[in-house]
């Protein structure tokens, strides 16, 4: 399809070559194609002729994200986009996605929140957002969104493993960490890096603990009640046994790690 597209473009161009849709076209069917160099020589032609068109900058940030691995660039012309055009919800999306992968979460979680205003439903930007508030800290703002993720869709496997890494670690709660650790492993694929590291988890979570000498507790966050959600991830049952006398070791503060790489398809306008 997009092979078929770069032809018809560009015999547009060579037809017309002052018409900026024709590049646009040309710039985006190369973007496809998985030639981003390309892509943007084409696009730059596309902006040069036509200055008000939010999807051209919108096309050129994409390909500074996927093909050049630039978020600085990338940003700046997402942030352009936005400035034709702040109803511009990808472009929004696509710029959060940027901050956050520069260490800049607060930055990234406002234009997410702009993303789940204009998109209630859209869980991604929700799960996302919810990585910005573990980021920095904020345990209980994560818990609540990846609630609400899960609430919106149970089989989202890695908003699984986020809730059963902060009940394991930060909220400490044995009987709510072994839950979404067993949905995680019931739902990511087989080919999932963390599957192991969730097995293992989900282990020592179950297997009974060695006694050891008594040592005072470090204070932990209590485990608070969400609201009542749909699925079996969701519901929160009573745990069956007191908290455990230890608890796995701690992950580092800005656990869990980063989605993986953002598939092109899933910014598409």
């Amino acid at each position: 399809m997009y092979s078929a597209a770069e032809s018809t473009a560009q015999k547009a161009t060579m037809l017309e070559n002052n018409h900026a849709g024709a590049w646009l076209v040309l710039g985006t069917a190369l973007f496809h194609l998985d030639r981003e160099a390309e892509a943007i020589q084409r696009l730059d032609k596309a902006f040069q002729l036509d200055k008000a068109n939010p999807h051209i900058p919108y096309m050129l940030g994409r390909c500074y994200y996927f093909g050049m691995n630039d978020r600085p660039q990338a940003g700046e012309y997402f942030k352009r986009t936005l400035v034709l055009d702040p109803n511009y919800t990808p472009a929004a999306f696509m710029l959060a996605c940027c901050y956050f992968d520069v260490g800049m979460p607060g930055q990234a979680a406002t234009y997410y929140d702009a993303v789940i205003k204009a998109e209630p439903q859209n869980n991604e930007a929700r799960f996302r957002r919810a990585l910005c508030s573990l980021r920095e800290k904020h345990f209980e703002e994560a818990e609540d969104m990846l609630l609400e993720v899960v609430k919106n869709a149970d089989s989202d496997f890695r908003a699984h493993l986020a809730l059963a890494d902060i009940y394991s670690t930060y909220r400490v709660d044995k009987g709510y960490a072994k839950l979404h650790y067993e949905r995680y492993l019931a739902t990511a694929p087989q080919e999932d890096p963390d599957r192991a590291r969730a097995a293992a988890a989900l282990e020592a979570l179950t297997t009974p603990a060695t006694p050891a000498a008594t040592t005072s507790a470090p204070a932990t966050l209590p485990a608070k009640t969400p609201a009542a959600a749909s699925g079996a991830s969701a519901a929160r049952p009573a745990p069956a046994s007191p908290a455990p006398a230890a608890t796995p070791t701690p992950k580092p503060a800005t656990a869990p790690k980063a989605p993986q790489a953002l598939p092109k398809a899933s910014t598409a306008p």
